[in-house]
């Protein structure tokens, strides 16, 4: 499995010269936004705060709710580093295969203009990265009918810094004829929403351990 490159601190940014391949759509994307940072919380926690959607209202100014509408098994299908997390068995908890519904706020002067976007897990595993363990997240677009225009895929990678604190890296690629007009509309809204969630995770998820 690649690892994504990138700096240890990145606000969000946009690049066009060297889009990064996704798990599922690998290369040949249009564009990507990425960010990075370091949150000093243990990797259960981080990982437990992105996949509660039940609390995304107390900590993600730009997605505050999500739809959970099925998963492929009784319960979420985990990594085992997060087999005993205390929401394992909530039917409410991301895992690999959960069919969700993110809904974005793209102005962040206005909470009421918001779109829903249908989503997969589509690959949720544990990995190594320099004798450290991590973990990758990645949900894409479902929507057949606009998939034949546009397809997005989004990439996290949650990775144990050996300080108590985790590495967060995250990028999503988009591909397609409409990729670069989604671009020039809201591009700038999606720097706002992806510097929103990375900021709001990395407090919420700070906090909650220091509890």
């Amino acid at each position: 499995m690649s690892s994504i490159k990138m700096p240890s601190s990145q606000r969000p940014a946009i690049t066009t010269d060297a889009p990064f391949e996704t798990p599922t759509y690998g290369p040949g994307g249009t564009w990507s936004i990425y960010c990075s940072t370091t949150i000093d919380a243990s990797l259960q926690t981080v990982l437990t705060t992105v996949l509660d959607t039940r609390n995304y209202h107390s900590w993600n100014a730009f997605c505050p709710h999500v739809d959970v509408d099925s998963q492929p098994a009784p319960k979420p299908v985990l990594p085992a580093v997060l087999a005993d997390i205390p929401i394992a068995d909530l039917s409410s908890t991301l895992g690999a295969g959960t069919a969700l519904k993110l809904h974005a706020r793209l102005d962040p002067a206005d909470a009421s203009k918001r779109s829903k976007t249908a989503l997969v897990v589509s690959k949720f595993e544990q990995f190594e990265r320099d004798g450290r363990t991590g973990i990758r997240l990645v949900w894409r677009t479902t929507d057949r009918l606009m998939g034949l225009v546009l397809r997005a895929e989004r990439v996290q990678d949650f990775i144990d810094n050996g300080q108590g604190g985790v590495a967060y890296e995250c990028y999503e690629t988009f591909y397609g004829i409409l990729a670069s007009t989604v671009r020039a509309v809201a591009g700038k809204a999606l720097i706002w929403g992806f510097g929103a969630w990375m900021d709001g995770l990395k407090d919420f998820s700070e906090r909650k351990n220091e509890a």
